[in-house]
């Protein structure tokens, strides 16, 4: 199975390389000539894969695919098109923009995965060198399918995001400013980037992580007191912005009802609660940089329980949950030195459990998940 390769191939790499070993970091400060090497190989790997695939890989590939074939070149697009459009306007110049030179969709693929990808390894690479291949391995697990496959609008306007906040991060405050223009105009989920500024500030203390506890128990018991509020809800957002009524109702409509049962709360409660506490608890300082985002996110996937609303806005911190995920895996590989191997591959399989379980559910479309990507199929077969 070609995913599980590139899979192997960025885990073979972390054994490797993700040891902090002075001779593998010879060139290059904290990257290293083989690190350099493979990193690459495997993005282009991956930038492949996704670019040659057909359009019947990932349910909204195939509507991407139609919307582009109905969308005139920039020469002749007009401003009733754009408006007309259900998308941001920069994705639907995006598309003119290709259209210019192209008919064919696998060239959108190839650029997408290039952009998104590139951006993701520089990011992983800025902020983790050290544990560089587990990241990439997490999030070949965790988000890989989803931002090369579904959402394609939002994980373009996630990589604007990372780098606004690099670019705020250097006070290079126009640039900023730019990009997150940019990620607005191809997804309306990006108004979540204002508040990336905060979240840099947030670090590991006592009190923050109280509150954090505080506001995650507060977000599993709304789960079971709003749920059955979230019609109500959706008709007062849709009385006071009309516009958002079709996207109020499809979000409304993929409310996890049907797994409203103890073992979804104990999930919810294991995920998002005790599995970051403890990986918090042991890291303390060492994931200063990021920890405002990871905490965020985890109350964004637990609310997200009571629409995908909340799990659209989650994907923007996703990269900083694979940075977390990855460091306390170096981490207790280093601490348990005698089986570290057996270590780091239980925790990628726990992780690619957790995450990816839902593969083996149906969707609203009636077919199981798994479905939308197995088996891989690419454009000359």
């Amino acid at each position: 199975m070609i995913y599980l390769v590139v899979l192997l191939l960025a885990f073979g790499c972390s054994l490797v390389y993700d040891q902090y070993k002075p001779q593998v970091h010879f060139s290059r400060g904290n990257i290293g000539v083989g690190k350099d090497i493979w990193s690459y190989l495997i993005i282009i790997a991956i930038i492949l894969i996704i670019g040659f695939r057909a359009d019947t890989i990932g349910l909204d590939t195939g509507n991407y695919s139609r919307e582009f074939a109905e969308t005139p070149p920039l020469d002749l697009l007009n401003d009733s098109f754009v408006k007309g459009s259900r998308y941001q306007a920069g994705f639907i110049y995006f598309f003119a923009w290709i259209k210019d030179f192209t008919e064919e969709f696998y060239v959108v693929q190839l650029i997408h995965a290039t952009f998104i990808n590139l951006v993701l390894l520089w990011f992983f690479r800025k902020n983790g060198a050290q544990y560089l291949f587990m990241s990439l391995s997490y999030y070949i697990v965790i988000n890989f399918l989803e931002f090369n496959t579904e959402i394609l609008r939002e994980s373009i306007a996630v990589s604007f995001g990372l780098i606004s906040l690099y670019s705020y991060s250097r006070r290079k405050y126009f640039f900023a400013i730019v990009c997150l223009y940019l990620a607005f105009n191809f997804h309306i989920s990006s108004i979540i980037l204002l508040i990336f500024p905060l979240l840099s500030k947030i670090h590991y203390s006592k009190r923050n992580l109280i509150i954090f506890l505080a506001l995650e128990t507060l977000s599993l018991i709304g789960y079971a007191v709003l749920s059955k509020y979230t019609t109500a809800i959706a008709a007062i957002i849709g009385a006071y912005v009309p516009q958002l009524n079709d996207m109020v109702a499809i979000y409304q409509s993929t409310e996890i009802n049907s797994k409203l049962n103890i073992f979804y709360f104990i999930s919810l409660f294991v995920r998002n609660l005790i599995i970051p506490v403890t990986a918090m608890l042991i890291l303390k300082d060492r994931g200063n940089k990021y920890i405002g985002f990871v905490m965020a996110y985890c109350i964004l996937m637990t609310i997200s329980a009571y629409t995908y609303a909340f799990y659209r806005f989650a994907n923007y911190m996703a990269p900083f949950n694979i940075l977390f995920l990855a460091e306390i895996t170096i981490y207790l590989m280093y601490r348990y030195r005698r089986i570290k191997y057996f270590v780091a591959l239980c925790l990628l399989v726990f992780i690619l459990y957790a995450n990816q379980n839902k593969l083996f559910n149906k969707g609203l479309d009636g077919m199981y998940m798994h479905e939308r990507y197995f088996p891989y199929k690419s454009i000359f077969q």
